[in-house]
């Protein structure tokens, strides 16, 4: 059986909310950006 659509809508949405709750406590932390990860997010945000 290849996975339904259902499922990768489901993988892709829990994906999304996984990076935007790290992302969303490293900006809480208020540290630095670190070398290469988003460095456009953090530059204008």
């Amino acid at each position: 059986m290849k996975p339904s659509l259902q499922l990768k809508v489901a993988v892709v949405l829990a994906y999304v909310a996984l990076c935007t709750m790290l992302l969303l406590a490293d900006q809480q932390a208020d540290a630095p950006a670190q070398n290469g990860q988003l460095p456009a997010i953090s530059n204008y945000e």
